[in-house]
């Protein structure tokens, strides 16, 4: 399972990626002390930060030997299970875009109930387009901003100016709004779909195209979350 979850982690493919058997060329040395970790934790931070950094591992076939068991195995399956997880996890893309994911969901929420009630309460005033287009423009506005810190501070630990962050965030957030009017109208004035289903096909829609664009305006540096101060 381990396996199977560092592949899809990392796109590498390591048949024991709990191996202490490990033969290191000396270029890499210095490189590799200041991986953070211990035990476990520091060899799949060592395998992940090859990944990142795209040098290549080779293995070699060996005959694995347990004595009574493996008795005098320190690892601990359930402990130790989780922090190999943890760093797979948080120290690789899959960590980032689970994270984009639960930032995107929630602003999501926080969009979707806004827009179905100032849509409600517009509706009585404007006509059902000049409703829909004031009501996504709150929405948006006050989801963005929870969408923007969070992004900013916790999915992809930006080390950019967040005013600088902010401008390329709020200029694709503008893009985003504009299709996301767009095709809300277009499905529920043109096609006459509902509301809400309308609402949650668009964002569906909308989410790659916002993990893509953000990855690039915050720039993650993944190597930071391996290694510790040199």
């Amino acid at each position: 399972m381990t396996r199977k979850i560092f592949k899809l982690a990392t796109g590498h493919e390591i048949f024991d990626t709990q191996t202490g058997l490990r033969g290191i060329p000396n270029k890499y040395l210095k490189d590799i002390v200041n991986i953070k970790g211990d035990r476990y934790e520091y060899e799949i931070n060592m395998l992940i930060s090859f990944a990142i950094k795209k040098i290549n591992i080779v293995e070699v076939d060996i005959s694995t030997v347990y004595i009574d068991d493996n008795k005098t195995s320190n690892f601990n399956a359930i402990t130790d299970s989780y922090r190999i997880y943890k760093c797979i996890i948080f120290n690789t893309n899959l960590g980032t875009i689970i994270l984009f994911s639960l930032s995107a969901f929630t602003s999501f929420l926080i969009d979707y109930f806004v827009l179905i009630n100032m849509v409600y309460l517009f509706w009585g005033h404007y006509n059902y387009d000049i409703a829909i287009l004031y009501s996504a423009i709150i929405a948006r506005g006050i989801s963005s901003i929870f969408n923007f810190l969070t992004n900013y501070f916790i999915v992809f630990k930006s080390k950019e100016k967040i005013c600088i962050s902010a401008f390329k965030y709020y200029v694709l957030a503008l893009f985003v709004l504009c299709i996301n009017y767009v095709l809300l109208d277009i499905l529920v004035v043109k096609f006459n779909l509902n509301l809400k289903i309308s609402k949650i096909v668009v964002e569906v829609v909308l989410f790659l195209l916002n993990y893509i664009i953000e990855k690039v305006i915050f720039k993650k540096d993944l190597t930071s979350s391996v290694y510790g101060k040199k």
